[in-house]
């Protein structure tokens, strides 16, 4: 029997706004439908959430609390309002709310910031924003497809 998905997220505050991340002096060739992306990799995504007809809020502000007692500001890449998605490009079905671009270090990782950002909006919110590398989205992008899927809600008993 295959495996049921519970959305659990916790939208409560949550302003589905786009926050200016500082990259309004990048490159024209970084704009696409009117918003400015911060690198190609983020552009591309966009390009290819929008041909999929994947509705997303582009760089969405979460204040999380850390365990020293502060707030961080986290404002992932894209965040599938409020609708979550099964993700099909690992061993297992992952079920996510957004996507990060991100690059990875010289050891091949993504940094310890952007997994700990990850990591604390899931402990908090119960919210998953999946880490996608640029060499990754460019090889969806190229290939005009993503491998997620609408996870629909379990019906009420």
């Amino acid at each position: 029997m295959p495996k049921a998905f519970r959305d659990e997220a916790r939208w409560d505050g949550v302003d589905f706004v786009s926050v200016d991340v500082g990259a309004r002096n990048k490159s024209d060739q970084l704009i696409y439908d009117g918003y400015q992306y911060a690198t190609k990799g983020e552009r591309q995504l966009a390009e290819l959430l929008s041909t999929l007809d994947i509705p997303f809020t582009p760089d969405v502000p979460f204040w999380l609390p850390k365990p020293d007692g502060k707030s961080r500001l986290f404002i992932p890449d894209f965040v599938f309002n409020r609708r979550s998605y099964l993700w099909y490009g690992r061993r297992r079905p992952l079920l996510i709310h957004g996507i990060e671009a991100k690059g990875k270090t010289r050891q091949g990782t993504f940094s310890e910031r952007a997994l700990e950002n990850v990591r604390l909006l899931k402990e908090h919110r119960t919210i998953t924003i999946l880490l996608l590398s640029n060499s990754q989205i460019k090889h969806y992008f190229n290939k005009r497809r993503l491998p997620l899927k609408l996870c629909e809600p379990e019906p009420s008993e």
